[in-house]
């Protein structure tokens, strides 16, 4: 999954053309990791719900 990273928005896309019109900036899930996506904030833990620092990628 991918999140994307607006202004005052995100989004939340199964690959990254889903959402180059959108954004450049992107969090790229792995595998065993969820997202808690508001307007304003993104939120990665993995199963045991801890946080995980993911780096933003620029597409």
């Amino acid at each position: 999954m991918i999140i994307g990273l607006g202004e005052g928005e995100n989004y939340v896309a199964s690959d990254i053309p889903a959402i180059l019109g959108r954004t450049t900036r992107v969090y790229i899930l792995d595998d065993n990791e969820f997202a808690v996506v508001k307007a304003d904030e993104v939120v990665i833990t993995d199963l045991i719900g801890d946080p995980v620092d993911k780096s933003v990628f620029t597409v």
